[in-house]
């Protein structure tokens, strides 16, 4: 809510709230149902002074109202719409303003009187909002330092930790590698992706308590799948086998060497399905980029395997 009008702003009114208060402070059957945020004067306003004050402030907004004043080139502006922001830059526009009726006093009353009530990031929708496709890992080694992030073109990234902000970057619409001072083992970081009229992103990634020594691999999710296997018993009977890997598939690393990392699966299966243990390379991708290895690694089954064998 932007309200211009003379006092509707006075937050501190010893009889009842202000107008703005008013709206704010509205409930509907026992839950907030009021403004999240206002900006109005809290004494008397002047006119046209303030007329001057909202021009800077609506073209903040859409630098398209007024083209030949910045900051920002219409052609490219993807929008930015948060009204503290523009609260601020309304003034500015104000303090730079020649007209003839503006004079020091009235634009410093009008500097004073215009406050802005609500989260200082709160950003208004001009259409319906959109999804955000997000692409990150969910966690991290102890002394990476770094993550990659892939969002869409000018949404703003943010990492943090509690009330600590570690890292903020524009997305470029890439996978983008954000570095960032390594923190103590298990916290938990916080990802925001923000962006003019998208719904916001939120994320928790994990700080894993392993160091990062070279090439790693780290497992993300062992998926168990059960295979069907046909045996030839007779030229007229066949006897089905269905059998899992009972999650021994987890990879261990073995060594690294011009830029390949060399894994193996942890166990040897069971007394009836044996999984080859021998050494596979792969090229390394680029950091926390996900690939997937099918049909790697062999499995070796026994002889005269009983029907109904579990």
């Amino acid at each position: 809510l932007v309200c211009n009008d003379c006092s509707t702003g006075m937050f501190n009114l010893n009889s009842e709230d202000c107008l703005v208060e008013s709206f704010m402070r509205r409930t509907y059957n026992n839950q907030s149902a009021g403004a999240v945020g206002c900006i109005a004067p809290t004494d008397i306003s002047w006119s046209f002074v303030t007329d001057v004050f909202l021009w800077g402030m609506y073209d903040y907004y859409d630098p398209g109202f007024l083209p030949e004043y910045g900051p920002y080139d219409s052609s490219n502006y993807n929008g930015n719409w948060m009204p503290t922001f523009g609260n601020v830059a309304g003034k500015y526009f104000l303090q730079l303003g020649g007209w003839p009726s503006l004079s020091d006093f009235y634009k410093t009353l009008t500097h004073q009187i215009y406050t802005s009530h609500g989260d200082a990031f709160l950003r208004l929708y001009t259409t319906v909002p959109q999804t955000m496709i997000v692409e990150h890992p969910s966690r991290i080694c102890m002394d990476g330092g770094r993550i990659v992030v892939k969002a869409p073109v000018g949404a703003m990234i943010a990492l943090s930790i509690g009330n600590d902000i570690l890292a903020v970057a524009e997305a470029d619409g890439t996978y983008q590698l954000i570095e960032f001072q390594s923190q103590t083992p298990d916290d938990v970081i916080d990802l925001v992706v923000t962006k003019q009229d998208c719904l916001r992103y939120e994320a928790q990634i994990s700080h894993l308590d392993v160091p990062l020594i070279g090439p790693a691999i780290i497992e993300e999710q062992a998926l168990c799948e059960d295979y069907l296997y046909t045996l030839n018993v007779t030229p007229t009977e066949i006897d089905m086998l269905t059998f899992d890997w009972a999650c021994s598939s987890n990879l261990t690393l073995v060594s690294t060497d011009n830029n390949k990392a060399y894994v193996r699966p942890n166990g040897t299966g069971t007394a009836y399905v044996q999984v080859d243990v021998s050494c596979h390379g792969y090229n390394l991708c680029y950091y926390y980029k996900e690939i997937t290895i099918s049909q790697q690694y062999n499995t070796i089954t026994t002889a005269n395997i009983n029907t109904n064998t579990t």
